[in-house]
């Protein structure tokens, strides 16, 4: 019989995979959750910002090659780790990290959940569709490939320090008059978006600009008009801070963004797979007046500012992200 308090959760990849999953994790009080995840340093410092560790799969890259020859022994590691802790349930978060330890709960009949906060069913989730519990959807449908019966529309979750964001932080100081612009190029730095971005802007004196660089960050340098940083744990801090946001649109970011009922520009990762960055933006812009997309190769300074004075005045609904992340905890605690 299994443990009625053991949960497994398998998050890998980078923060739009592995910080919804963890929000539900920590938010599932009554059980003992063991997190998964590969090697890559972007998924030790996500983890580390929640004071968790996680058991490690050898997964520090993906290639076709490496995957394969990887697999047996992550599979195996799987198995062991699910005869350890004889979990009720099994949740993945898409990501091809997730993908031996989705196979091994279904080898061993354990009850097997996903997380999809993409506009659009990603690669390793449409694999466990078919053996899958239910999927957990940020967007309403419906998928393509999947049993859409399996389908239940949570919306996108949120982490704590979103829903309800510090006050100050002795981390960052900010003294300024100036119009604080937010710039983010995601998890993965998104270095030619954050240049274009940085020199068109930084002609303006009456703007401040903080940048999330991630691993692009030693590329820049902080200036009288620039504060870089490589991440950041606070972000609702930042949020509440800027102006104005302009961001890649990953299911994560545009959620969060959207939350915070400021004026944004997205600028959609190009080689991102199906477009899912552009759908996620398209799918959220009607409701969301405060809402611009630009596409990266129209990145110039007459495109950019017509689009911020356009949107530098509106604002969205603002709603309750506490009240709504409890119904998404109820509805995902009447299931796992």
């Amino acid at each position: 019989m299994a443990d009625s308090r053991s949960i497994i959760i398998s998050a890998g990849g980078t923060g739009g995979h592995i910080i919804p999953a963890v929000t539900i994790g920590l938010a599932l009080k009554e059980a003992r959750v063991t997190f998964t995840c590969g090697k890559r340093s972007i998924e030790k410092t996500i983890y580390d910002n929640f004071n968790l560790k996680p058991v490690l799969f050898d997964f520090d890259s993906f290639s076709a090659f490496s995957f394969a020859v990887k697999f047996p022994k992550n599979l195996l590691k799987s198995v062991r780790l699910i005869l350890k802790e004889n979990p009720r349930s099994v949740i993945v978060a898409g990501n091809y990290t997730s993908v031996p330890m989705g196979l091994a709960s279904v080898m061993m009949r354990k009850k097997l959940f996903a997380i999809e906060q993409d506009s659009l069913i990603g690669k390793a989730n449409k694999v466990f569709a078919r053996f899958a519990y239910r999927i957990f959807t940020a967007y309403e449908g419906p998928f393509a490939h999947i049993d859409n019966r399996k389908a239940v529309f949570i919306g996108h979750v949120l982490r704590d320090e979103i829903r309800n964001p510090v006050k100050t932080d002795n981390d960052i100081e900010i003294k300024t008059n100036k119009k604080i612009i937010l710039v983010m190029g995601g998890s993965q730095g998104a270095f030619t978006m954050t240049e274009k971005t940085i020199d068109i802007l930084s002609k303006y004196n009456d703007f401040h600009l903080i940048v999330i660089a991630g691993k692009s960050f030693d590329k820049f340098k902080d200036t009288n008009n620039a504060t870089i940083l490589p991440f950041y744990k606070n972000m609702g801090y930042l949020y509440s801070m800027a102006d104005m946001i302009i961001a890649r649109s990953g299911a994560l970011s545009v959620a969060e963004i959207a939350s915070t009922n400021k004026p944004a520009i997205f600028i959609p990762l190009k080689s991102a797979s199906n477009d899912e960055q552009k759908k996620n933006v398209v799918s959220l812009m009607k409701k969301n007046i405060q809402f611009e997309m630009l596409d990266e190769s129209s990145l110039n300074e007459k495109n950019l500012m017509e689009k911020m004075r356009k949107i530098e005045n509106l604002r969205g609904e603002n709603k309750s992200a506490e009240s709504i992340f409890k119904k998404q905890m109820q509805i995902i605690e009447n299931y796992v």
